[in-house]
């Protein structure tokens, strides 16, 4: 891999790692707002998602243009393969949890009930997304397998909510 290829991936991962941080915090404000009725917090989303927006786009550019170059390698190929997935799901995260905040803004109430399963799925996505980020940046192959097979705290907290819900 050439210097300027291989700062380019650095790069990239750098990028990367800062969308999951970007991911947590937003999910961190949504959830403290709307479990602790916290106004501040949440204030801070909006910056935030458009600074996830940028750099969702600019990594899916600079992905595309690893891919469209001279005869990626490997290592490469890889590299800007996997750009593409992580992106989209820190992406993702924010924006669920922005939805979640616009709903607390539009004077959805939860149940208080339910206010524990959502503090607890919060939680829980707050420290998926820093695991992930922490995975990236130490370029650990085994704790992304980890992370994406043995995710059973989320369907528990989700199973939890919908037995709430049904139950109604």
């Amino acid at each position: 891999m050439g210097s300027e290829l291989a700062a380019e991936i650095g790069r990239l991962t750098e990028d990367l790692g800062a969308m999951c941080a970007i991911a947590a915090d937003i999910l961190r404000w949504a959830t403290v707002g709307l479990v602790r009725s916290d106004v501040e917090a949440p204030t801070r989303i909006g910056p935030a998602l458009a600074e996830a927006d940028e750099l969702h786009t600019s990594i899916g550019e600079r992905a595309f243009a690893i891919l469209s170059g001279d005869k990626p390698a490997a290592p490469e190929l890889r590299a800007a393969l996997s750009a593409f997935p992580i992106s989209a799901a820190a992406h993702r995260m924010g924006g669920l949890a922005a939805n979640v905040d616009r709903r607390r803004q539009d004077g959805v109430q939860v149940p208080d009930e339910a206010l524990d399963v959502f503090d607890g799925m919060g939680r829980h996505a707050v420290a998926l997304a820093e695991r992930v980020r922490a995975a990236l940046l130490s370029n650990d192959a085994d704790e992304a397998r980890r992370i994406e097979t043995d995710d059973q705290v989320t369907n528990d907290l989700h199973r939890a909510l919908f037995a709430m819900v049904h139950d109604d």
